[in-house]
């Protein structure tokens, strides 16, 4: 047993010394790794950016075709309420020339009765005096 621990201690030794068996590294071999971690990490952040740039594009697209669609919506709301207006003055226009028409038709009607109500008393009152004069 002191046998065993005398070779770990001896080879944990020897990596902080200099090294034990494959346990030492060389720097070439540390700088490659270090290196293609950091291809991997450049990598991985420029298809990130790519994507984080393609999803401002489009969530600019979407931001235009929203403004588009409330502007054209704003638009068309102003078209009907214009038309709206309009056919709204021309249903009061209608309806006053309408009732001024009927008003017009009501009030010629009513003179006429009138005239004919005045020549119907007057006609019978002729007719009475002529009887009145006729039996003397």
């Amino acid at each position: 047993m002191r046998k065993g621990i005398f070779l770990i201690g001896s080879c944990v030794f020897g990596v902080v010394v200099g090294g034990c068996g494959e346990v030492n590294i060389n720097t070439q071999q540390v700088q490659q790794m270090a290196e293609s971690g950091l291809n991997t990490v450049s990598e991985s952040t420029k298809e990130f950016l790519k994507t984080n740039e393609y999803a401002q594009k489009a969530q600019e697209i979407g931001n235009q075709v929203i403004e588009t669609t409330v502007n054209k919506a704003n638009e068309r709301s102003a078209k009907v309420k214009d038309n709206a207006q309009q056919l709204g003055n021309q249903a009061v226009e209608g309806a006053t020339n309408f009732l001024s028409g009927a008003r017009h038709e009501v009030e010629t009607q009513y003179q006429n009765m009138k005239q004919q109500a005045k020549d119907s008393v007057k006609n019978d009152l002729n007719a009475r005096v002529n009887k009145v004069f006729e039996s003397f």
